[in-house]
């Protein structure tokens, strides 16, 4: 470790020392300054974009899209229910309201929620 240090080029006065130690500390500063920066943009991104009424978010799944995780989180059921409402909707080429009825295990109860948490 000896021959390391003496191997090291040092400073040569207390000034070079503080020109150092001042570049290092300007970098940091730097650094840290920009990212504030732009930790603060994004939030204020976020909030304008939350606040902007011409922003329309539909955020109903479409019945044509949604997937089986969706729709036994969604309708409160389980995975055989789902997938039978996969499989009319393929069969089908999409699905109503009143075929989703039609599936088994679907009842009222289930269809109403339907009819609130997902676009047909």
């Amino acid at each position: 470790m000896i021959v390391l240090l003496s191997q090291t080029k040092l400073p040569d006065s207390s000034n070079q020392v503080s020109d150092i130690v001042g570049a290092v500390h300007d970098e940091v500063t730097q650094l840290e300054a920009t990212k504030f920066v732009f930790h603060i943009y994004l939030m204020l991104a976020d909030l304008l974009e939350y606040l902007d009424d011409s922003v329309v978010s539909n955020t109903k799944p479409h019945i044509k899209k949604i997937t089986i995780d969706e729709l036994e989180a969604l309708l409160n059921i389980n995975r055989n229910i789902a997938k039978n409402i996969i499989k009319a909707r393929v069969k089908n080429g999409g699905l109503t309201l009143k075929q989703l009825g039609e599936v088994s295990g679907i009842g009222n109860k289930t269809l109403e929620k339907a009819k609130e948490l997902i676009e047909f």
